[in-house]
């Protein structure tokens, strides 16, 4: 299975030295914090997205606790599902398509979304009205609609690569986790001081916590575990000090 993290685009327009260091932080943050897979994945670093393989024998319990981890990674936009082929004409690209997008559109209102990146003797929206017909021809009881289809079929032409995307999964986006020197949160265990935490790390500042007990162990544990919760689930690649 290939994964194509894409990253926040406030990173992308960055200068090139800055866009450069937010991506490669990015790409540690995750292999730090998918560590535990270690055996069923490989993270490739490319300029404008993430590359990540997991291997067809990868439980899906894995796969569902990778994916959980990259909608909670600060810096993750999103990301895509995609089956990689190489292709040499169109009617290839058409076959592969349509191989995989037809028995899902059999009776119900598509519409194709096509992405190219490449010197290529046809264009985007050339390929999307070849594929739409294509697909018309071969599917019983479809149609186009191009404001609110009840399937959308996606693919990407980078060069002679040919993605076509299965899925596609919302990141938290902001900065990855240490492109800001790291804060000082006062925590209380309430919802202000928790939302905060999040905030801070949605934006790539890790945050150290203070705590003043003022209410004896138990009021302490119960605050122990709120940062608990929100370091695991948003900042786990760094550490970070309860105070």
């Amino acid at each position: 299975m290939l994964l194509i993290i894409k990253f926040f685009p406030e990173v992308i327009v960055k200068s090139k030295s800055v866009r450069l260091f937010m991506s490669r932080l990015l790409c540690n943050n995750l292999s730090h914090g998918l560590r535990a897979y270690n055996a069923y994945l490989t993270i490739e670093f490319e300029w404008d997205h993430l590359r990540l393989t997991i291997t067809d024998d990868a439980p899906l319990s894995v796969i569902q606790s990778i994916k959980t981890h990259l909608r909670q990674t600060p810096g993750v936009d999103h990301f895509v599902t995609v089956a990689e082929s190489r292709w040499d004409d169109q009617a290839a690209i058409v076959q592969q398509v349509v191989t995989h997008f037809q028995p899902l559109i059999v009776g119900k209102s598509f519409v194709v979304r096509c992405k190219r990146t490449g010197d290529h003797d046809f264009t985007s929206h050339a390929m999307e009205i070849r594929l739409g017909r294509h697909l018309l021809d071969v599917s019983p009881g479809a149609s186009v609609n191009l404001r609110h289809p009840e399937v959308t079929v996606s693919l990407a032409i980078r060069d002679q690569t040919l993605h076509i995307i299965t899925s596609r999964e919302q990141g938290i986006g902001g900065y990855p986790l240490g492109a800001i020197e790291p804060g000082l949160m006062l925590i209380s265990g309430g919802y202000d001081s928790a939302v905060a935490s999040f905030l801070c790390n949605q934006r790539g500042m890790p945050v150290h916590y203070a705590f003043f007990n003022l209410g004896g162990d138990e009021h302490e544990q119960a605050v122990r575990h709120v940062a608990q919760i929100i370091w695991s689930k948003y900042g786990s690649s760094k550490r970070v000090k309860f105070i």
